[in-house]
């Protein structure tokens, strides 16, 4: 078996070969796991703002003094 970046592939060919098929669905499948368990971040994660909400804060203070 061999792992390949997906930032390396340049083509993606047919396959009948059944163990290939069966990576494939399975590296799919955790994908889509790994995708739904991810959570939001949060002020107690370390979340503070976006980048734009900072940018208006910064900006009305540093005018403000």
């Amino acid at each position: 078996m061999f792992i390949i970046n997906m930032n390396d592939v340049l083509t993606i060919s047919e396959s009948s070969d059944i163990e290939m098929i069966m990576m494939y669905q399975n590296y799919l499948r955790q994908s889509i796991k790994e995708k739904s368990s991810q959570s939001k971040l949060n002020r107690r994660m370390g979340y503070i703002s976006n980048v734009n909400d900072a940018k208006e804060i910064l900006e009305k203070i540093f005018k403000s003094s």
